[in-house]
């Protein structure tokens, strides 16, 4: 499964797990219903946050899978509910933390999904260029 930068990934329950396990990867998933009434409107949120992320956090991935016509894999966590966003971080693809679990009671947006990931995340953003650690360096 190869995600495409700036362009929220469709996965299904065959390719789910491939796809969160990547270790080059901190992987967003959000299980969607398309009765859900706030589905556009959150996919519009998570296409700002890929949009987002193709630049200032690169190794971010955002997948969608729609959760009642995928089955499951026995290995994802099951959180009870959809609609459900969880975070895999690149270097702990533990599959039992809460923490990894967006709660969206506050609200769904690109901005607070943003802060979240910042602060589970396990891949930042991409290092400072050579040229301008030499250039904070020479005290200039």
């Amino acid at each position: 499964f190869e995600f495409e930068p700036g362009v929220v990934g469709e996965v299904v329950g065959s390719d789910v797990m491939a796809a969160v396990r990547r270790p080059d990867r901190d992987v967003l998933l959000h299980i969607f219903a398309d009765v859900d009434e706030e589905w556009e409107r959150r996919r519009h949120e998570l296409t700002r946050l890929a949009e987002w992320a193709e630049y200032d956090r690169p190794g971010l991935a955002v997948a969608v899978m729609d959760g009642l016509r995928n089955e499951r894999p026995p290995d994802l966590p099951e959180v009870g509910f959809i609609p459900v966003t969880m975070l895999f971080p690149a270097r702990r693809k533990e599959l039992d933390d809460p923490s990894l679990v967006f709660n969206a009671t506050l609200g769904f947006t690109a901005e607070l999904l943003r802060d979240w990931i910042a602060e589970h995340a396990d891949l930042g953003q991409p290092p400072p260029s050579s040229s301008s650690k030499e250039d904070t360096s020479s005290g200039e």
